[in-house]
């Protein structure tokens, strides 16, 4: 996804002259369906959920959401490389769901 968004960025300084061709049209068109019909049939789980507007917010979420992630597991890579470059300590904390009755 990011050579994805690095080649749609590129094409608008540079006219590639890019042609996605049938195969790779048919290949986004797929995800796309495949990503907004997973979420839809989650939302269809939890009663009064499926409705049009949450079904338009999630077509939406593809182009943004996956976005968001992308930057999300760029910063995670760069904080656990660091990590590791460094020889820190990795920490786990534990959340406290309950509280405990004294």
């Amino acid at each position: 996804m990011l050579v994805s968004d690095v080649i749609f960025v590129m094409n608008f300084a540079f006219d590639f002259n890019l042609a996605i061709g049938p195969v790779s049209l048919a290949l986004l068109v797929l995800a796309f369906l495949l990503y907004v019909t997973e979420v839809l049939v989650a939302l269809s789980i939890e009663r009064g959920q499926l409705t049009v507007k949450n079904a338009l917010i999630v077509m939406l979420m593809y182009f943004t959401y996956s976005q968001v992630w992308i930057a999300l597991v760029v910063y995670s890579l760069y904080l656990e490389t660091k990590r590791v470059l460094l020889k820190q300590e990795s920490k786990w904390y534990k959340t406290e769901r309950y509280k405990k009755a004294s």
